[in-house]
């Protein structure tokens, strides 16, 4: 169930996962003792069924086994429901994490951190570098693209006139620079207005892009376009020269980014040219097949432009290592979740299978009269199976009871799923039906086949 990158991104937190095999056999042990306990209770009993018959056994004694057999297979079905809608909610918002992922297409993407220009360079600015590292990179035959965001660290953006709306923290705000043609090679859509120009990159003119977010929190159910937004200066640590704020206007409304976090609510999103001050630069490169066959060149050529070890540099695949590794705890949870509902599932059909047998072993006399009296076979299952399907019914009820209170309790794991989801709650019952159906079909056919002469004859 847990993967090795979800055992790194649980080691990132302090939690170190260990495989304990005394934990794992009492773990199958107990699942098997309560699997064939409480799954072959009634076909025990319908090996007794006979000699109890004889022996007399006391009317009390059979009601009492049949209400403590009814009794398990309501707690089997709503256990199995309310699991199977709990695995459903999760498993549908981990689907649409990982389709959403940060919000741009990382297919054969590979992501580069700390790239510094040389030591002792000083003829060479950072914006030089960082535009010589876009170009040599960009040679490499294999690569497609490359694109640059830059993250300056400020104490948040916010609409002319109205400073209260800014963010406070790196996960409500971002506000990042980017190089030519970054909306079309991270794949992230323009809702409204136009993209960055070269006009604005040569000009160093002062528009930007803005995220959704950002225009649904500045200006909700209004126009972004043309409006104004303030970018504070950038902090630097013992820099008491006085810089004044820029203002900025909206030229265009993209997608949601979520550079470096997939969950939680997007942040704000400031996307402006980047120019002659380069801030903390990431570096993506996309290839045109596996970024694997390709990385060995960009390392060389990486190392040849910083001149110092490629041990400093972090890099890695923007899905694999970006997505994936933040959604490990989702996707254990998840897996486990769908573990336990498979395992209630199988349950409450050899329950019901059980029960459906022995009522069919109890009554072959009342059917083979029956049968012999002209009965049709419909008629017939639905006698030897309505009990049992009755109580499927009210165990999918209480399973339904259950599956809002757990999936209440999970809501803190949902950013954009309804722990509520109809469509959830619906296919799992409507699952769950199926298979008791199904279930409780198959031991009550062998009744519509019963020789109504044979079994007279025995009587």
């Amino acid at each position: 169930i847990v993967t090795s990158s979800a055992f790194g991104s649980l080691a990132n937190r302090g939690i170190v996962p260990v495989l304990d095999w005394r934990v794992l056999a009492f773990a199958l042990a107990l699942t098997a003792i309560v699997a064939l306990g409480t799954g072959f209770i009634p076909v025990v009993a319908l090996g007794r069924a006979g000699r109890a018959s004889d022996a007399g056994e006391s009317p009390k004694v059979s009601v009492g086994r049949t209400r403590v057999q009814s009794a398990l297979l309501v707690v089997q079905v709503g256990a199995a429901l309310t699991l199977l809608t709990g695995a459903g909610i999760l498993g549908k918002e981990l689907l649409r994490l990982q389709k959403q992922g940060f919000g741009i297409d990382a297919t054969n993407i590979t992501f580069f951190q700390n790239v510094h220009r040389p030591f002792g360079a000083s003829a060479m600015t950072g914006a030089e570098f960082r535009d010589e590292v876009v170009r040599e990179l960009g040679r490499i035959p294999g690569v497609l693209s490359v694109s640059v965001i830059e993250f300056f660290n400020n104490d948040g953006f916010y609409p002319v006139g109205e400073p209260a709306k800014a963010g406070r923290t790196i996960f409500d705000h971002q506000d990042i620079a980017v190089n030519r043609g970054f909306l079309k090679m991270l794949g992230i859509p323009l809702l409204r207005g136009r993209d960055l120009s070269d006009a604005d990159y040569a000009s160093a003119s002062p528009v930007a892009l803005v995220s959704s977010a950002t225009a649904n929190a500045f200006w909700p159910g209004e126009d972004p376009l043309g409006r104004q937004i303030v970018v504070p200066p950038v902090k630097r640590r013992g820099d008491t020269t006085k810089v004044e704020p820029v203002t900025v206007t909206v030229v265009g409304v993209v997608g949601n980014l979520r550079m470096g976090r997939v969950l939680g609510p997007p942040p704000m999103s400031l996307l402006r040219p980047n120019g002659a001050k380069a801030g903390m630069t990431n570096y993506y490169v996309r290839t045109a097949k596996d970024p694997e066959l390709t990385l060995p060149a960009i390392r060389r050529e990486l190392h040849a432009l910083q001149q110092i070890p490629m041990s400093r540099t972090l890099y890695g695949s923007l899905q694999e290592i970006g997505v994936n590794r933040q959604l490990s705890e989702q996707r254990v949870t998840t897996r486990a979740l769908i573990a336990f509902a498979a395992v209630a599932l199988l349950l409450a059909t050899l329950g019901i299978h059980g029960l459906v047998a022995y009522s069919v072993a109890q009554r072959t006399r009342e059917i083979g009269v029956r049968m012999a009296l002209g009965a049709e076979a419909s008629s017939v299952l639905l006698l030897v199976t309505k009990r049992e399907l009755r109580l499927a019914a009210m165990g999918i009820a209480f399973g339904i009871a259950g599956a809002f209170v757990l999936t209440q309790a999970i809501r803190v794991m949902l950013y954009g799923t309804s722990p509520t989801d109809p469509t959830v709650f619906i296919g799992s019952a409507a699952l769950l039906a199926t298979v008791m159906v199904v279930a409780s079909y198959l031991p009550a056919r062998r009744a519509t086949r019963v020789d109504p002469m044979v079994t007279l004859r025995v009587d």
